[in-house]
């Protein structure tokens, strides 16, 4: 190992390092300043030239710039660029400070650097494979949530995460009741694995956003942290119960159609339209009044209205009158069936 003397400015950065905040670099400056380096900075030729890379010691090396040093003391060694992303990520993917996305490049990083599989990567640094792919997946997050990672811990960003290949409304529904309430992590990824379940089903795209708002929102407070996988029992409860509902609906649509093009051909009727399933519309104005009370409901405890423009005040109004005569209408109509 040969130690030399350089230029400070023929030192360049790391471009692998994984660091993004050095953090308070005051302690370490006064420190060096009144102590000097205990130890050479590790730094690697660049082509034969004589300009070098730093391999370990990008903190020291910021604070002698920042102190004005001229020269260096530097350890020279022979590394290769698949080497310096290891022993750039092995130097700071263990560091407390370092944060959530920054952990995620730091992986991202090194995976492209070393163009090894995530199992073999894993091994060499130390840390699961199924860390690894958790927290690359986090840098798939909407800049919004990357921007304040601060307001979030690692199981809020990898469940968010999760989300991402489901529906925008949904994902939207899971960001806001995480910025509403605690949610105990195990819950968290319960509530993650129940949405994925449902949006693996046949079911249409409006009842898998009802439903899995359904698991979303419903309030776990009073469940014991022991029972967590009472959210999965639940989901498919309701997801069985669904399922069975819309393969009825299903069916007497099949059985409709099949009625239609056997009157069509009878000459009966005119076209297949003429037949209607009525269950079906109903139950589809039923979900779509679900949403909105769910909607209404988020509203009245956010007290969206008080704080609203006299327009938009005024719109609403409107909405409810036409709603309300509309509902008022069927309830009629239903009322002079039964007598």
């Amino acid at each position: 190992m040969k130690t030399l003397q350089v230029p400070i400015t023929s030192v360049r950065d790391n471009p692998y390092n994984t660091r993004e905040n050095y953090g308070d670099l005051e302690g370490l400056k006064v420190s060096i300043a009144n102590h000097g380096i205990l130890q050479p900075l590790i730094v690697r030729r660049l082509d034969s030239s004589d300009e070098y890379e730093i391999v370990f010691g990008s903190r020291r090396l910021r604070c002698l710039r920042e102190l004005g040093k001229t020269n260096i003391e530097v350890e020279l060694r022979d590394i290769k660029d698949a080497d310096m992303a290891i022993l750039a990520l092995c130097e700071n993917v263990h560091r407390k400070d370092l944060t959530t996305i920054e952990l995620a490049k730091a992986y991202q990083r090194g995976l492209t650097a070393t163009k090894l599989s995530v199992n073999a990567f894993s091994q060499i640094i130390g840390d699961s494979h199924k860390k690894i792919t958790n927290y690359i997946t986090l840098l798939e997050l909407p800049s919004r949530i990357l921007e304040n990672e601060q307001n979030y811990n690692v199981t809020e960003l990898i469940a968010m995460a999760a989300m991402q290949n489901l529906s925008t409304y949904v994902r939207t529904d899971l960001e806001n009741v995480i910025n509403e309430r605690q949610i105990p992590y195990k819950f968290l990824l319960e509530i993650v694995s129940s949405c994925e379940g449902i949006y693996a089903s046949t079911l249409p795209e409006r009842t898998k956003k009802r439903l899995c708002n359904e698991i979303i929102w419903h309030d776990y407070s009073k469940l014991p942290p022991q029972n967590y996988k009472d959210i999965k029992t639940f989901s498919d409860e309701i997801l069985k119960k669904e399922l069975i509902e819309y393969n009825e609906r299903v069916q007497k649509t099949v059985n409709a159609l099949k009625k239609a093009r056997e009157a069509k051909r009878s000459g009966s009727i005119k076209n297949v339209y003429d037949v209607v399933d009525a269950n079906r519309e109903v139950n589809k104005l039923t979900d779509r009044l679900y949403e909105t009370n769910l909607h209404i409901q988020r509203a009245v405890k956010k007290d969206f209205y008080s704080q609203a423009s006299r327009r938009s005040k005024h719109k609403l109004k409107t909405s409810i009158n036409k709603v309300v005569s509309s509902l008022e209408e069927i309830i009629r109509s239903d009322k002079k069936v039964g007598e």
